[in-house]
């Protein structure tokens, strides 16, 4: 253990999803628990500033995050409705808000985690060395998943670009684009939503060349999440996102009297961009790892299983591999043929996702996309989509890129 106040054996970086799932999984295992671990964020956050879903079976994650689930789903196409078949997997909403609360109760209670309240302003991943707007500090390892907006690395460095997105490849060159949301907390003064019953994705909504769908999340039978959604390249004027919702609201749910308890916004890179796990001492995680899923923009469930895999990978053999978090080449394929397709604008996501959930089982599906399908499986799911567009996307993505 070091002595010098400012010498930490482990440096968090963030209070966002990863570092504070790190943050609990290290305070939860008696290894670590020797260790003096430092987290760092500009700010404490305790309030409810995003929400997270994510399918799992029962016993496949800890619930005690979770604020919501249902246990039947529905997709509706652009003409027709699928009532999804889930057979033992349940959808799972997080509230930021119960996250927060319960990541800094674990953490504080382990007596060997802290917090500081702080601008981390630089750092030098060889040397672990990070700077703040309170003072300077060093460790044996350093994990990254923060996005500040100064930093000093190099080229080839950990996020070397001034926000999340700058340095991502265009969609002309790997297929990528943004996932961006806004969606509204409704409260009604009648009960109209069945709180059991969710709706997955809805495209019935104008497409516009792009992939857009609005998912309802009913919380209460007179509340519920209502969120519009789109796939693009470029973000749309505060209104639109207020009309299309608005509008989805009056039409498909036929409410005109509502009132708006809370609104979130977001923006989540959708990218084949191989992100560096490791320079140096730093370790990435998080966005910043490839966390997210490209191909969906999922990242919770993700996430607790990749910090799971980084932490039990240095408790078994002394190391902490990060390389060991990636995904399998084919999942990355996947995902990049996907992307073009989806960004070249030649199927829409509408097509794709219904086309799957409305001719195979949900569970086959939410294996596929949580990468633990196999590969009768996967072929069984290309079968169900237009094939030309995606043989060549799939074809052009080997050319390019030869390996994942």
């Amino acid at each position: 253990m070091h002595t010098d106040t400012n010498a930490w054996d482990i440096l968090i970086l963030g209070a966002g999803l990863s570092g504070l799932s790190l943050a609990m999984e290290l305070a939860v295992q008696s290894e670590f628990q020797s260790k003096r671990i430092l987290l760092i964020d500009r700010e404490k956050k305790l309030g409810n500033d995003r929400t997270w879903c994510y399918w799992a079976q029962s016993g496949e994650l800890p619930e005690e995050h979770v604020s919501k689930s249902w246990t039947a789903l529905t997709v509706f196409g652009k003409f027709s409705e699928y009532a999804l078949n889930m057979e033992d997997y349940r959808y799972h909403m997080v509230r930021s808000s119960d996250f927060y609360k319960n990541a800094f109760q674990i953490i504080e209670e382990a007596g060997n985690i802290e917090f500081l309240e702080a601008v981390v302003e630089r750092f030098d991943p060889e040397e672990g060395r990070v700077f703040t707007s309170k003072g300077e500090f060093t460790a044996d390892v350093l994990f990254n998943s923060a996005f500040p907006k100064n930093l000093s690395l190099p080229e080839a460095g950990l996020l070397g670009f001034k926000t999340p997105f700058s340095g991502l490849k265009s969609a002309s060159e790997s297929g990528g684009m943004l996932q961006h949301f806004k969606g509204w907390i409704i409260e009604t003064d009648e009960d109209v939503f069945d709180p059991s019953h969710a709706t997955l994705m809805d495209f019935r909504v104008e497409q516009k060349g792009s992939t857009r769908f609005v998912y309802v999340l009913p919380l209460a039978p007179n509340r519920a999440l209502v969120e519009f959604t789109l796939f693009s390249n470029e973000l749309l004027s505060a209104e639109v996102y207020d009309e299309a919702l608005e509008q989805y609201i009056n039409s498909y749910l036929g409410l005109n009297n509502y009132q708006i308890e809370e609104t979130e916004f977001g923006v989540i890179p959708m990218t084949d961009q191989r992100f560096p796990v490791q320079v140096g001492k730093c370790i990435n995680i998080g966005t910043a790892a490839g966390f997210v899923k490209p191909s969906s923009g999922y990242a919770y469930k993700r996430t607790q299983e990749k910090i799971k895999i980084l932490v039990a990978n240095r408790m078994a053999t002394g190391h902490w591999n990060p390389g060991e978090m990636r995904s399998s080449w084919r999942f990355r394929w996947y995902d990049s043929t996907l992307l073009r397709v989806l960004a070249g604008d030649k199927v829409g996501g509408a097509v794709v996702f219904s086309a799957l959930f409305g001719r195979l089982p949900a569970s086959l599906v939410f294996r596929f996309l949580d990468e633990k399908s196999t590969i009768w499986e996967e072929l069984r799911l290309m079968m169900q989509v237009p094939r030309l567009p995606f043989i060549f996307a799939a074809l052009k993505q080997l050319l390019r890129n030869g390996t994942f």
